[in-house]
């Protein structure tokens, strides 16, 4: 299941920025926003929605505010929470 999620993760990813996170391991604790990766925020949100759809879950805002679309591995562990929960 972990790694369904981790592919279907990164595939977002790679159509919604062009990187491969499983190719590039050392850019998955690198924030979103910080120098290396620089993802605008509205494809941040576009990527949220595209979560959303995939796994048929709702990311809550308390996950937002808490920083959980961060980086890759945060992004990763707040799926595979939300999925526990159904």
């Amino acid at each position: 299941m972990k790694e369904e999620i981790s592919k279907k993760l990164n595939q977002i990813l790679l159509k919604r920025t062009g990187i491969d996170f499983q190719k590039q391991e050392e850019l998955q604790t690198e924030d979103f926003f910080g120098g290396k990766i620089k993802i605008p925020a509205r494809e941040l949100v576009l990527i949220c929605f595209d979560i959303e759809n995939e796994f048929s879950i709702q990311i809550p805002e308390r996950e937002l505010l808490a920083g959980s679309v961060k980086n890759y591995v945060r992004m990763k562990h707040m799926v595979e929470n939300l999925l526990r929960l159904l």
